[in-house]
């Protein structure tokens, strides 16, 4: 963009209604969050550890440093490859479900179940309420409507009528914007639908192999 092209741009924006001006900041921000693929920065952060932690580990320090760095670097390693921090216990409790033949769901999809798992006394639980099943149900039908409303939104912008009236440029990049709302919120409300699926997945193999083995251990 060019200078004359962004002195338009901030003419334009600064003509805007307040509340049009918010709602621009508002998405820029919603935007940011969740449309970003890597932040460059974290990623050089997340390397660097890496290598950092590599350096001392080829050092002469300590055995039992040595074992509290090697650590560090898997789960650096682990944050690096799937994009979120998991400790060496909580991995060592997952293992044996993810490599399972029919295991409920992969790494990846681990850091979505988490909010729902507790990891205490060496035992995995899940505890999912009756809102997230609710969340759960009603997902895809929020996710039709907030996509569908924001097609609409973009196309009466871009027509640039209304009810036979001539939409003026605020009101289009009202309607544009409240389209791309409408739209960027359903990235959160599937991710928040696929980590329900994934925690009541885990639930099941849970009381699945629970069940197994405590017929199992009636028959011996």
């Amino acid at each position: 963009m060019s200078v004359t092209d962004w002195s338009s741009f901030m003419e334009v924006f600064a003509g805007l209604p307040l509340g049009v001006q918010i709602l621009v900041i508002v998405v820029a921000v919603i935007v940011f969050r969740h449309f970003r693929i890597k932040n460059y920065h974290e990623f050089n952060l997340r390397r660097r550890k890496i290598e950092a932690i590599s350096e001392h580990l080829k050092s002469g320090i300590e055995k039992e440093m040595k074992a509290i760095l090697a650590d560090a670097k898997d789960e650096a390693i682990f944050d690096d490859v799937f994009g979120f921090p998991l400790d060496q216990g909580r991995r060592e409790m997952l293992l044996p479900i993810i490599q399972a033949k029919d295991r409920p769901f992969g790494w990846s999809r681990v850091k979505g179940v988490l909010p729902y798992a507790s990891f205490d006394g060496g035992k995995i639980g899940v505890k999912i309420r009756w809102f997230h099943r609710l969340e759960y149900l009603f997902a895809p039908l929020m996710m039709v409507l907030l996509m569908f409303s924001g097609l609409v939104m973009f196309i009466a912008a871009m027509g640039g009528n209304l009810n036979g009236h001539e939409m003026n440029i605020g009101a289009r990049l009202a309607y544009t914007l409240i389209g791309l709302v409408s739209c960027v919120l359903v990235v959160p409300i599937g991710l928040s639908a696929s980590g329900i699926y994934a925690a009541m997945r885990l639930k099941d193999y849970l009381e699945k192999t629970a069940s197994s083995e405590a017929k199992s251990s009636e028959g011996k």
